[in-house]
C-alpha cells in the first residue's frame, strides 16, 4: 500500500504488534458483550503521514456495530473532544482471504464498494503509536453508503468528491492518498490480522482511510460527503 516501502527509523514491530494485540482483546470483549462484527478501519493511509509516525505501512483497527451511524444522523461528541471528520472509499469483502494471500486471491474478495464517513476524536488518547492502536486509532464513529457491486475496473484515481460543511465544499478527493491497486488496502488488513491470528471474513467491511485531508468539525456542522461515482452521505454534529 501507498508507503509500504521500508522507511529508515521505523517503529519495531513488536511494538506494533503488542499494541494491536491490546487492541483486538478489547474488540473481542465487545462481540461478548453483544455487539456485531462490522470490519476493519485503516490508519494513516497518506505517505506523509506514515513518515511522520515512523510507520512503514499503515495500522489498522476494528469497527462493531456499538459505533455505527446511518447516514442523516446526528453525532455528538465528548466534552473537551477534537473531531476529525474523515471522507472514505468502503471495500465489502466477500470471501475468507487467506494469511498473506497474492494479488488474485485479494482482487476475487472485494464484492463491492461503498462511500464511508468516520469521525475520530483526537484528543481521546495520547499520540504515541502504542496509545494509538491500544485506543482505536483514535475511532469515534462512521457510516457506510449504500454498496455498489456493479462498477467495472473500480479504479480509485478516478473519484471525483469532496467534503462539504454547512454547504462550503471544504476538501476535494486526492486519490493519491489511495494505492493505486486498491488490493493493497486488503493486503494490509488481512496480514496484520494474520499476525494475531485472526483472518479477514467474508462479510468484513474495511474503510481505506481518509481520501480527503481530514475535516475538524464543530457543534452545530452540518456535513456532506460526496464520493462520485460511489455517492453522497451526510452528518449533524450536536450542539
Amino acid at each position: 500500500m501507498n508507503g509500504s516501502t521500508m522507511q529508515p527509523d521505523v517503529i519495531e514491530d513488536a511494538i506494533l504488534m503488542q499494541g494491536m494485540q491490546v487492541q483486538l482483546d478489547k474488540w473481542q470483549g465487545l462481540l461478548e458483550s453483544g455487539h456485531k462484527r462490522v470490519g476493519w478501519k485503516i490508519g494513516f493511509n497518506a505517505l506523509a503521514d506514515q513518515q511522520r509516525m515512523k510507520l512503514a505501512m499503515p495500522i489498522v483497527g476494528f469497527l462493531t456495530s456499538e459505533s455505527i451511524l446511518d447516514s442523516g444522523s446526528t453525532y455528538k461528541g465528548k466534552k473537551h473532544a477534537k473531531l476529525m471528520l474523515e471522507a472514505e472509499v468502503a471495500i465489502l469483502i466477500g470471501k475468507d482471504v487467506s494469511a498473506f494471500a497474492g494479488k488474485a486471491e485479494l482482487l476475487a474478495a472485494i464484492e463491492g464498494f461503498a462511500p464511508a464517513i468516520e469521525v475520530v476524536d483526537v484528543a481521546r488518547s495520547s499520540h504515541d503509536i502504542t496509545s494509538i492502536l491500544e485506543d482505536n486509532i483514535f475511532h469515534e464513529t462512521f457510516i457506510l453508503g449504500e454498496l455498489i457491486k456493479d462498477i467495472a475496473e473500480f479504479k480509485v484515481k478516478d473519484i471525483m468528491g469532496n467534503v462539504s460543511v454547512n454547504n462550503k465544499v471544504v476538501q476535494t478527493a486526492d486519490p493519491s492518498r489511495y494505492p493505486d491497486d486498491i488490493s493493497e488496502v486488503v493486503s494490509v488488513v488481512a496480514d496484520t490480522l494474520a499476525e494475531q491470528g485472526k483472518c479477514l471474513q467474508a462479510g468484513d467491511w474495511i474503510i481505506s482511510g481518509s481520501i480527503t485531508q481530514p475535516v475538524e468539525v464543530f457543534a452545530g456542522d452540518q456535513v456532506k460527503v460526496a464520493l462520485l461515482p460511489l455517492g453522497s452521505l451526510s452528518l449533524n454534529i450536536d450542539k
